[in-house]
């Protein structure tokens, strides 16, 4: 068909020309997956598009939710465990120092009795330990004064008691 057409028609004229638009230049972009899209240059240089279509826009990322913390079984037990190891530590650390000294021993509280007539040993212990067996209270008493159980009317004897 451009066989029976004249040149003139096929030849382009000059007032044409300006009007026709430049040829499109070609580049490489390169485009993560997940990322942003890279805006595509127009063909003039220099000619920017005051507003992308929406797929080109830029999105702002979506707040990620809060994780949750997912223990395992293993992750359970170790916790476990070392909170029953605290809490061992601290009652012992609590006993430890409840129990320690602050000063030196005290001596028991004692005072001295003197064996009247008609006085037994069973009767001075009952009356400074009233709140012993009677057997355990002469024992005590004999032991505290290195008597064999024999004592004389004006022995001074030493009780516990205040």
């Amino acid at each position: 068909m451009l066989d029976t057409l004249s040149p003139e028609i096929t030849t382009p004229t000059p007032q044409f020309e300006a009007r026709r638009p430049a040829p499109a230049q070609h580049r490489v972009v390169v485009h993560r997956p997940g990322g942003p899209r890279p805006a595509l240059r127009l063909a003039a240089p220099g000619a920017v598009p005051t507003t992308l279509p929406p797929s080109e826009r830029r999105r702002l990322p979506e707040p990620v939710p809060a994780a949750r913390l997912r223990l395992t079984r293993r992750g359970r037990l170790s916790l476990l465990v070392s909170v029953v190891v605290l809490l061992f530590a601290a009652f012992s650390v609590g006993h430890v120092t409840t129990n320690a000294a602050t000063t030196g021993p005290t001596a028991p509280k004692t005072h001295t009795v003197v064996v009247a007539p008609g006085d037994t040993a069973w009767s001075i212990a009952r009356a400074a330990m009233p709140r012993l067996d009677g057997r355990e209270a002469v024992d005590r008493l004999l032991a505290m004064n290195h008597s064999d159980g024999n004592i004389r009317v004006g022995q001074t004897l030493t009780v516990p008691g205040s």
